[in-house]
């Protein structure tokens, strides 16, 4: 939940949804309600920015919208030709926009309002794996296993750009302006200005390493890896802030801890033996 961490929506192979409410104290979560979603597995899923909405990405090649008070559907989204990976909403509450990327290596952008689809991104010859917003909302960020990031204009849908990573993408994220690493999908939209906007953003693919990019000039600002340690780490799979870190899965399945600032590793966790899928940060909770 973007602003209640005791609240979590999870999606099983049995292809339901379950609202919990997680006590942080004493370590127990609780089903509040449970509903079937698609007719195949639900491969991701995300809030909208007010909480109250939940999206689905199906291996239906469908994008759902469910109520989570209710626990029924407000929206079916059909169009994509493949399973459907990612999906996220705009992150301005008074934009009802919905963005899904799927296997048939397209993006679409959703209407809410109008329950119809505004534009169909084209470019991408590999899965656009990895969806990220701007922090004005203005600009939409793609990256693909095709080891391409586009930046798409949401004024027109046109592409304002593009960056070769030399790498699959597997996740995006941009960062504020003091180089803390933030989620754009909980922000609400600035006012447009006149200047172009500083956008920079991190990568996470098969190289195993956190790259840094501006968006404006198109450059990497890391410094670039030697081909000897470059090839001796895991890809990385997901990518998201935890508390002052960085948190990374890598591809063999270990929990990657990073700096924020330096994007150097401080500590990994291992001992999962499956395949993570997804994974969200649990805040602490405020002293009183």
């Amino acid at each position: 939940h973007p602003s209640n961490p005791s609240q979590l929506v999870t999606a099983a192979r049995s292809r339901q949804l379950v609202a919990w409410a997680l006590d942080l104290d004493g370590g127990r979560a609780t089903a509040v309600r449970t509903w079937k979603a698609h007719r195949l597995p639900v491969g991701a899923l995300a809030y909208d920015p007010t909480g109250t909405l939940v999206a689905s990405a199906g291996a239906d090649a469908v994008a759902m919208v469910f109520d989570v008070n209710r626990g029924h559907c407000t929206h079916v989204f059909r169009g994509h030709e493949g399973v459907v990976h990612r999906v996220l909403f705009h992150p301005d509450a008074n934009v009802l926009q919905l963005v899904s990327s799927a296997a048939d290596n397209t993006v679409r952008v959703w209407s809410l309002g109008e329950s119809s689809c505004l534009a169909v991104l084209r470019g991408h010859v590999g899965l656009p794996a990895a969806l990220a917003f701007s922090p004005d909302g203005r600009t939409l960020l793609t990256g693909g296993r095709d080891e391409l990031v586009y930046l798409w204009r949401l004024s027109d849908y046109k592409q304002a750009g593009s960056i070769a990573a030399l790498e699959p993408i597997h996740a995006l994220l941009v960062v504020d302006d003091d180089a803390d690493a933030s989620s754009s999908s909980t922000r609400r939209a600035a006012p447009a200005k006149a200047a172009a906007a500083p956008l920079r953003f991190l990568t996470a693919g098969d190289g195993g390493r956190l790259r840094l990019w501006d968006g404006v000039t198109r450059r990497c600002l890391s410094p670039a890896a030697s081909s000897s340690s470059a090839a001796a780490l895991p890809g990385l799979t997901l990518l998201m802030p935890c508390g002052d870190e960085l948190l990374a899965v890598t591809e063999d399945h270990n929990l990657l801890f990073c700096d924020k600032r330096t994007l150097a590793p401080r500590r990994c966790v291992v001992g999962n033996n499956d395949e993570i899928t997804d994974l969200r940060f649990v805040p602490p909770r405020a002293p009183p």
